[in-house]
């Protein structure tokens, strides 16, 4: 390359943030459950209608083939890989939106700090005959044999944190200067669990998995619920 001579860097943009190869840009739009193959080749043939209605060249064209090469044959993007490559903050935060505070839990496996024990009060209905389970769609169910009444479950929120120190362990070209926090919440009805990251920067937030739930839940002016708010919440049925 001759001295006068520029190299351009060709950038790929997800979502807003830009990342520096096809390869990056297809592992991460992979994790989005919503982005399809269709959707993919669309994204990278030759030409495109714009929102005007007017068809453009692509500048980013790639064949088909290659194209779905790598949309099947690329590996699985890890927590891990994801903390090593993508260093702006920006581009790592969109990476975990798609990966998901479960996934990233699951492989990084947290330290438990602090449990929550909420009671709810939640309607329940009571059809007279069936002592549990659902009817079964031919049964014949009168209006008169259902009575609601209120029930009291336990929703379980569980506040995880990944020391810095742990995330370090595997990285070479880069470093994180802040622990990680999850929050684990147990629907009492279902007993599905959810995950949710919490920031780290938010003192009042990581201080207990009670704070941590309701600073999940905030208001209008960007403060989280007060403890009285988040207590005198009705669970859901």
């Amino acid at each position: 390359m001759e001295n006068n001579e520029v190299q351009v860097i060709k950038k790929y943009m997800v979502d807003g943030v830009s990342v520096d190869s096809i390869d990056d840009y297809i592992r991460i739009k992979r994790l989005n459950t919503e982005f399809t193959e269709e959707d993919l080749l669309k994204r990278f043939r030759k030409a495109f209608v714009n929102k005007e209605g007017k068809i453009e060249e692509n500048t980013d064209a790639t064949p088909d083939d290659i194209v779905l090469k790598k949309w099947r044959d690329l590996p699985e993007l890890t927590a891990g890989e994801i903390l090593e490559k993508f260093q702006n903050v920006e581009q790592r935060a969109k990476v975990f939106q798609y990966f998901g505070a479960k996934r990233f839990f699951e492989e990084m496996s947290g330290r438990l700090i602090d449990t929550a024990i909420i009671p709810r009060k939640q309607p329940a209905w009571e059809i007279k005959g069936l002592n549990e389970g659902k009817p079964s769609p031919n049964t014949k169910i009168n209006k008169k044999d259902i009575t609601k009444k209120i029930v009291e479950r336990d929703e379980v929120y569980e506040l995880y944190k990944i020391d810095k120190k742990k995330l370090n362990e595997n990285l070479s070209n880069s470093s994180i200067d802040v622990d990680l926090y999850i929050l684990k919440m147990t629907c009492p009805s279902t007993g599905q669990e959810f995950f949710e990251f919490i920031d780290s920067d938010n003192s009042e937030a990581i201080k207990s998995a009670k704070d941590a739930a309701r600073w999940q839940l905030t208001k209008d002016d960007g403060e989280g619920l007060t403890e009285k708010e988040f207590d005198n919440i009705e669970a859901e049925s």
